[in-house]
């Protein structure tokens, strides 16, 4: 659309059906468009770059990953997750469809100094994602709210997961998305601190960020999650929108709104939904709710309520962040085996006369011997159960050398195992030597 000449700038306007492309797929089609308008400034051929996996490629992997042990293995974590999902308090009882005509919509905006902290300094504190702290608001806002200590969340993420070797869907436009949903047990935490790292684990704990939920529900047509009810809230974290056209030369957003993006026939699944996203270097929730359930002044209450949280939460992170970083069993791949709680109490005993935080560089899984050492030193209650033994003959010894070596090993100079190579490579075997730890 050309606009006058009082405009910097002219209008191109592209409408996609959300069948067709999801938020990853219009930045693709973005990049593309800005290389193709550059190859034809330039007068040069513009090169695209190598083509990633198809739409029907990934459908493919996706029915793969259905007959997966992997994912039979989730059904478990899925049916307690539907289980526990509970119908949030109600301004009124309705039991009809949720029209996008029946819904309202309310916006919270976080001041661009805020923002700014929450994308680089507060996730420095606990090791986070931008999408842990903005959860942990709405959990315990939700909790607040319905007086429990457990909430489902339904969650939407961009579904383009790592399921099988050889599929690329990083430059493949079409709709790919993942929605789940994510039970928060916050019965024993307590304080801000507590809930980051409570919400943290729990989400780490989600199998393939999700995917397997929908396959398991719509291409394996699991009963238990077909008949499901759909949580009564969904989230969803779109990124940094400043980012899709951020250093580009020949197109910027425009300010004139789009129109509708969806019709007012089109039918809700959730009474509440909240998407996020970072606009003009604010971080924007638009919270949408159904007229048919709830009073505006309710929801404009727990706008408020999340706004709070959100904020005692980012104030707790800047704090915590000048003492340095609070690690999680998650940072060790550890996250199915101990709690956050459990790693604390280790981490503030004494060790050397110091806090034992203060004297390690990292923690790692236990070799299988290891397991095997600590099995029967538990079971049998600190006895030597575990005796290695190394039986050798050596032939033609030099005694000085060798008694001169043992002293190297003894000091921790060389290793014992590298010692005995050594010398086996060297003499032919004869000697018997017995040795025993």
């Amino acid at each position: 659309m050309h606009t006058p000449e009082s405009e910097a700038a002219n209008r191109l306007l592209i409408v996609i059906h959300h069948l067709a492309v999801d938020g990853v797929s219009w930045r693709i089609l973005l990049e593309d468009l800005e290389l193709l308008v550059s190859g034809l400034k330039e007068g040069g051929i513009t090169e695209l770059g190598q083509k990633s996996s198809s739409y029907r490629q990934w459908y493919n992997a996706l029915e793969n990953y259905g007959k997966s042990e992997s994912l039979i293995s989730q059904k478990a974590y899925w049916e307690s997750s539907i289980a526990n999902i509970t119908v949030l308090p109600l301004d009124k009882e309705y039991e009809g469809e949720i029209k996008a005509s029946d819904t309202g919509n309310i916006s919270l905006s976080l001041g661009a100094e805020q923002t700014s902290q929450l994308l680089q300094e507060v996730p420095k504190a606990y090791h986070t994602e931008i999408n842990d702290i903005l959860l942990s608001a709405l959990a315990k806002t939700l909790c607040d709210w319905s007086g429990g200590d457990n909430v489902v969340i339904g969650m939407e993420g961009h579904g383009r997961e790592q399921i099988e070797d050889g599929i690329d869907t990083s430059r493949t436009t079409g709709w790919f998305t993942s929605h789940y949903p994510v039970l928060f047990e916050l019965n024993s935490v307590k304080g801000e601190g507590d809930f980051i790292k409570s919400v943290k684990e729990q989400l780490r704990r989600v199998p393939d960020k999700g995917l397997g939920y929908g396959v398991l529900k719509y291409i394996n047509k699991d009963e238990k999650l077909l008949n499901s009810e759909s949580p009564d809230i969904i989230f969803n974290y779109l990124g940094q929108s400043d980012n899709i056209l951020s250093g580009s030369k020949w197109f910027s957003m425009a300010d004139e709104p789009a129109g509708m993006a969806i019709s007012e026939d089109y039918i809700f699944s959730n009474k509440l939904s909240v998407n996020a996203i970072v606009q003009k270097g604010e971080m924007v929730l638009h919270w949408t709710y159904s007229k048919k359930h709830y009073e505006k002044q309710t929801i404009d209450k727990i706008v408020q309520n999340y706004k709070s949280n959100l904020e005692l939460l980012i104030a707790n992170c800047l704090i915590q962040e000048k003492s340095g970083m609070v690690y999680t069993p998650s940072d060790f791949g550890l996250g199915s085996e101990i709690s956050y709680a459990e790693l604390d109490r280790f981490l503030t005993e004494s060790y050397n006369g110091k806090v034992r935080r203060e004297n390690f560089e990292s923690i790692y899984r236990l070799s299988g011997l290891q397991q095997g050492i600590l099995f029967h030193g538990l079971y049998d209650g600190g006895e030597e159960t575990y005796i290695r033994q190394l039986s050798c003959n050596f032939l033609k010894v030099d005694t000085d050398v060798f008694h001169k070596s043992w002293a190297l090993v003894m000091s921790g100079t060389v290793r014992f195992a590298a010692l005995i190579m050594l010398i086996l490579s060297i003499y032919p075997s004869n000697v018997s030597i017995r040795l025993q730890s």
